[in-house]
């Protein structure tokens, strides 16, 4: 399966879902926005997962913070083989799955099981109810270690400390007891506040060109906290009292309505306000739904709400109001 086919899939199974979808349809750091009331997904699909970089998962914890999203990869295979089903993945702190977890996950409301990592798989597991079928049986520490193969300081720490087993040590535990033990692992953030926190750069230091360099500055002096990405169709979150998806663009890039129909529709199924910052001296009010504002006039703003108050009366939909 290529990634055009993955995606195909992975947006069709949202949506099956009653997620509304909104496609990055560049080359970025993420490439689905997805919101099921109130869970936001944020999702890169990837065939190999190795391929999924520092920058990436940068962008992805920043949105998904600042976005109170859940960031996900989805891929097909590692360097070392396929994905397993149920299994948790990791890669700059980011979780990965499969296509069929996503699946089971949301179509069969089943959560994953098992975390992939260097050794091997493990699973997370309920000591007290090891501890406590043990004794209903019987069955001293040292009998259930002897059993499963490990020291009797291992299943004490199974039962008392929250910590990661081998698959192969749960199995054994597992028929030896006659119960299952696993925890789910529950990989979806739902709602709740933003992030206290956000770990960024300098937005000035962070500036890929003079014109971000002297709009994150201005913007900044005005009061907004400026939270550059590194590749999005947009170019920061700003953060104030709420959350406003920035563009900055010159008006002669020919991505630039494209960059704004994909800012529009996330804008949309986040429920973020969002608009662009422009070179230009005089430009139109707003492109594709999303208010546009030029550099001179960020500039010349008093403050914060200065600022906001132009981007809510260039919202098409305040306009139709009025």
């Amino acid at each position: 399966m290529e990634k055009p086919e993955l995606l195909e899939n992975i947006v069709e199974t949202l949506k099956k879902e009653g997620f509304e979808v909104a496609l990055s349809r560049i080359q970025c750091s993420f490439d689905v926005v997805a919101r099921r009331n109130l869970i936001v997904l944020i999702i890169k699909a990837l065939v190999n997962l190795d391929t999924f970089s520092e920058e990436h998962a940068w962008d992805l914890k920043i949105l998904s913070k600042a976005l109170k999203a859940t960031p996900l990869v989805v891929g097909i295979k590692t360097k070392l083989g396929p994905i397993g089903n149920s299994t948790v993945y990791s890669r700059h702190n980011i979780n990965c799955i499969s296509l069929d977890t996503l699946v089971d996950l949301f179509v069969e409301g089943n959560p994953p099981l098992v975390y992939a990592d260097r050794g091997g798989f493990f699973v997370e597991v309920d000591g007290n109810l090891i501890k406590e079928e043990r004794e209903k049986r019987g069955m001293s520490i040292g009998h259930l270690a002897e059993v499963i193969g490990v020291s009797k300081s291992s299943i004490y720490e199974f039962e008392n400390l929250e910590k990661r087993i081998s698959v192969d040590s749960v199995l054994k535990i597992e028929k030896e007891l006659d119960i299952g033990i696993t925890k789910p692992i529950y990989i979806i953030k739902v709602g709740g506040k933003e992030e206290s926190e956000i770990i960024h750069e300098s937005p000035v230091e962070a500036a890929r060109s003079d014109l971000e360099k002297t709009v994150f500055g201005d913007l900044s002096n005005k009061g907004f906290e400026v939270f550059p990405t590194k590749r999005t169709p947009f170019n920061a979150l700003l953060k104030e009292r709420e959350i406003l998806i920035t563009g900055i663009s010159n008006t002669k890039t020919y991505i630039f309505e494209k960059k704004a129909e994909i800012v529009a529709s996330i804008s949309d199924i986040t429920e973020k306000d969002a608009m662009f910052v422009v070179d230009a001296k005089k430009v139109k009010e707003s492109i594709k739904g999303v208010p546009i504002l030029t550099q001179k006039e960020i500039k010349s703003s008093k403050d914060v709400e200065d600022i906001l108050e132009l981007v809510h009366e260039r919202k098409p939909d305040n306009k139709r109001q009025n």
